[in-house]
């Protein structure tokens, strides 16, 4: 690094010599970055990754060769003019550089345009799709005064895989090395630009000094559990998983019914699994965000706050200065935690990203374990590309995958439809409690009563208001709130759906447990979103019609302890339900008869099979078809497509208590990651034309740019929520 005086004249050195960064110290002196030393700094990191999965030479080379661009007269005075070293009225106003060095890479190594040259071009802007990646690399040229590259004629892909790389996996492929080359570059530059903040990104504890925390955790509350059959179970279910840790790596089932203890069980597993073969980190993906913050809290209660990272998508970070960020929110851009619990929409959106904010933090799921919760939440019209990422992170990237449910999905068969295989499954799956525990007899605490005598909001609000404890499920925000009106005032009732803040949903939940806990009266209407992860124990249950894994997962909130010889869940119908997916499910269980015993994975795996064969579709946006071909992969087509919510929402705050301290301090000290993340939790997601809505009324408005607050009191109902009286979305199943 050099050291110069502001306004010293500076020759505009090229080569490794050139300035790749550069900043001003307190006492006006500049310290300069050389190419050569960042662009062999950054070779290093990105070899150390891509060495994860067997790619370390290709990685170095990516290091190296990133910045050729910066080796140009222009970018030189470019970079000069803009920060402020030099002034020059004839400096360019913009010097991209990226396509130089991915033209560089071309001509050295014409054979890995896809593996180095693409990941090269796009580390700044982003992976292109190949028709636009090639036009550019045909049109640039390299100039002379770029030096040229030593090319490594050991330069091959590893030997080590299984067979060779699939077509489809060979899109994964480059997007991994990209990984590896933007957190490099980005690790370095922040190392040189910020040491500071990079001095906050802190080495945390490995998975091998962590295990004894767990160990200490299960052994303690096993101690403390009561004496009953229910926990028995969940011993013996426990200690099966972790028989089975020296299991070769692949792909691994858990199906426990709904009480059975799989949270910590598939735990147990994945720290054993990981410390047998020397996996770095184990990532949590669950399909909706409330579930997240409840099990990253218990997770750092029994590994400390600084080795579990929390990342959803409930907030975008993105517009928070980078001086506003601490350690866990840095954290968040490049996953390097040894425990992590995510949404799958991070999760799998990331793996087919195009952008480098997205798949930057990739390359650090090689060499895991992924607990996939709830698997039978899987969106099902994803379910081809997302099983594709699956196998390819498996076979090329050394990740053990464990699919844990009550109703495990059919993800290992092959579904073809006039001779056209629409979904390919995985390889064998392997189970992790023999069928021989017979657990959905020794855990079954519910009878399932299909009820057709229910057809009218009415009907079912006086049946369920004769029960002094009774929890109802229905499949729409319309639903809840038309039932819940018609319930008796006097009686206690307590209304939960996404028109509520969470916030507001937390509390209404913990008031939900103290009247369980005290036995007093409660009648609980509900959508989909008290269904999975909330630990509740109603003696009855209502469900409105939905797929058979979605009437298990609500059964699960039935009788959940065991207290009962039996408790009823009845399944009843509205006069219509929700069409495509909501439709398909409901038929495909019809299609099983009434005489079935619900539980069994028989009946389960059945069901799935005849769900399978009436959705037309597993790749909605065909994202196959736009990366299976490797002279056309198409990153950014296919990253725009591959949205597993299609959310046009607007995030509002709502006028819940606690909300005006947040409002204020946003109002005089702007955005950061801190008071984002607290805001969200006043917030309720607006569908865009709704949000038009309430803005040309009034109803809204800013608190900054692009944050929202309602402003009218009366629309925010104590009991339900935000009111919107023409327009009632249905609820996601993921979020």
């Amino acid at each position: 690094m050099d050291k110069v005086e502001k306004g010293a004249f500076i020759e505009c050195r090229t080569g490794g010599n050139g300035i790749a960064h550069l900043k001003q110290n307190e006492d006006k002196t500049w310290t300069i970055q050389t190419i050569e030393s960042h662009c062999e700094a950054t070779a290093e990191l990105a070899m150390l990754f891509a060495g994860t999965y067997g790619c370390a030479e290709i990685g170095y080379e990516l290091g190296k060769m990133h910045d050729k661009g910066k080796e140009t007269i222009s970018f030189q005075e470019y970079i000069r003019n803009v920060s402020g070293l030099e002034t020059a009225k004839d400096a360019p106003s913009q010097a991209p550089h990226a396509a130089i060095g991915a033209k560089v890479a071309l001509v050295a190594y014409p054979a890995y345009k896809q593996l180095i040259a693409f990941p090269l071009l796009g580390h700044h802007a982003g992976l292109r799709d190949s028709e636009e990646a090639d036009k550019i690399l045909k049109e640039q040229v390299i100039p002379r005064e770029v030096s040229p590259v030593k090319k490594n004629e050991r330069l091959t892909i590893p030997h080590s895989w299984k067979g060779k790389v699939e077509p489809y996996e060979a899109n994964h492929l480059t997007r991994m090395n990209a990984s590896c080359l933007v957190d490099a570059d980005r690790l370095d530059t922040e190392r040189f630009m910020n040491p500071e903040q990079a001095r906050l990104r802190t080495k945390h504890e490995s998975l091998r000094n962590l295990a004894p925390l767990l160990e200490r955790y299960l052994s303690q509350l096993a101690r403390n559990a009561a004496d009953t059959e229910v926990n028995r179970i969940r011993a013996e279910i426990q200690k099966e998983c972790v028989s089975h840790v020296m299991d070769p790596p692949g792909f691994f089932s858990l199906s426990v019914p709904t009480g059975g203890g799989k949270t910590l069980s598939s735990l147990a597993w994945a720290m054993g699994h990981a410390l047998a073969y020397g996996k770095e980190r184990i990532i949590i993906a669950i399909p909706y965000t409330s579930i997240v913050a409840q099990t990253a809290e218990r997770l750092k209660e029994i590994f400390g706050e600084n080795n579990v990272l929390e990342h959803h998508s409930s907030f975008d970070a993105s517009g928070v200065a980078r001086e506003d960020m601490d350690m866990y929110e840095l954290a968040t851009e490049n996953w390097d935690y040894p425990i992590i619990v995510t949404t799958n929409v991070q999760l799998f959106e990331s793996m087919y990203s195009n952008r480098p904010s997205k798949f930057r933090k990739i390359h650090n799921i090689c060499n895991s374990v992924v607990i996939l919760d709830e698997a039978q939440s899987l969106p099902i019209e994803f379910l081809r590309p997302i099983l594709e990422a699956l196998n390819t992170y498996q076979h090329l990237f050394l990740v053990s995958v464990l699919f844990t449910t009550a109703s495990i999905p059919v993800l290992d068969t092959n579904v073809l439809r006039n001779g056209v295989e629409l979904l390919k499954g995985l390889p064998k799956i392997r189970e992790l409690v023999p069928e021989s525990m017979d657990l959905p007899n020794r855990l079954k605490r519910v009878e399932l009563h299909f009820d057709s005598s229910i057809s009218t909001y009415g009907e079912i609000a006086e049946r369920i208001g004769k029960y002094r404890q009774v929890l109802c499920i229905v499949n729409t925000r319309k639903n809840a709130r038309e039932v819940f009106n018609q319930l008796p005032g006097a009686i206690e009732k307590v209304h939960l759906s996404r028109m509520m803040c969470p916030q507001h949903i937390k509390k209404a939940i913990g008031r939900i447990r103290k009247d369980l806990q005290e036995n007093r009266p409660v009648i609980v209407v509900s959508t989909q979103l008290i269904e999975a992860g909330v630990d509740i124990d109603f003696p009855v249950v209502f469900r409105e019609r939905a797929g058979l894994d979605s009437i298990i997962q609500a059964a699960g909130r039935c009788n959940r302890e065991g207290t009962q010889e039996k408790g009823d869940t009845y399944v009843f119908s509205f006069e219509t339900i929700p069409q495509r997916f909501m439709t398909w499910a409901d038929n495909a269980r019809k299609a099983l008869g009434d005489t079935r015993d619900w539980f069994r994975p028989e009946t389960i795996r059945e069901y799935f099979v005849q769900l399978y064969a009436r959705v037309p579709t597993f790749d909605k946006e065909d994202i196959h078809s736009l990366l299976a071909t490797i002279s056309e992969m198409h990153f950014e087509t296919a990253g725009e497509r591959f949205k597993l919510i299609q959310d046009d929402s607007v995030n509002v705050v709502m006028p819940y208590p606690g909300y005006e301290i947040l409002v204020d301090q946003i109002r005089r000290n702007g955005v950061n990651y801190k008071n984002l993340k607290e805001i969200s939790q006043y917030s309720v997601g607006v569908r865009k034309r709704d949000f038009e809505k309430l803005r040309d009324k009034g109803l809204v408005e800013a608190i900054v740019d692009d944050m929202y607050m309602l402003v009218d009191c009366n629309r925010y109902n104590n009991s339900t929520g935000l009111i919107l009286d023409d327009f009632w979305p249905e609820e996601p199943l993921m979020i």
